[in-house]
């Protein structure tokens, strides 16, 4: 499996993929097909403030994030396993040589907010799955039953 690019000896990123129990953060999980997930990744951090893509192959996405006051450039690199079904991420600062916790703050921020969209995503499946089983025996209940009622008595 192909890998992001290392931290180095600074501590000013993390990764997925680190050696370093300081730096290294889980990568995101998911079940299924790879499509979905990719998908909503690339929402999920399109949304960030200050974020653009600037390189996006098949199996890896390549953000720039510029810092509010110094604009300041981070690298946040995500690289699919889908045979793993999970994705790597790697956030780290240009320069400088500590980060303050951004980077880390950055990537359990898009944790959270990739697993509440999985969630979300699962559950509008079942919903929909749930309906459709629904729709089905209602289209065999009796003809009368889907007739609406009169207000009005005797007809």
């Amino acid at each position: 499996m192909p890998h992001l690019r290392p931290l180095g000896n600074r501590p000013h990123g993390v990764s997925s993929q680190s050696q370093s129990a300081k730096n290294r953060v889980e990568p995101l999980y998911f079940s299924g097909t790879s499509q979905a997930p990719w998908v909503i990744l690339r929402s999920v951090v399109s949304g960030l403030s200050r974020c653009d893509l600037v390189e996006e192959a098949v199996d890896y996405l390549h953000f720039e994030v510029r810092s509010r006051i110094f604009q300041l450039v981070d690298d946040l690199e995500f690289l699919l396993d889908a045979g793993g079904s999970r994705i790597e991420i790697r956030s780290a600062s240009r320069k400088g040589y500590w980060d303050l916790g951004v980077n880390r703050r950055r990537v359990e921020f898009i944790q959270r907010a990739f697993r509440e969209a999985m969630d979300l995503r699962l559950a509008k499946e079942k919903a929909v799955q749930t309906q459709s089983q629904l729709g089905g025996g209602l289209k065999q209940m009796p003809e009368a039953l889907h007739k609406p009622q009169s207000s009005s008595p005797g007809g």
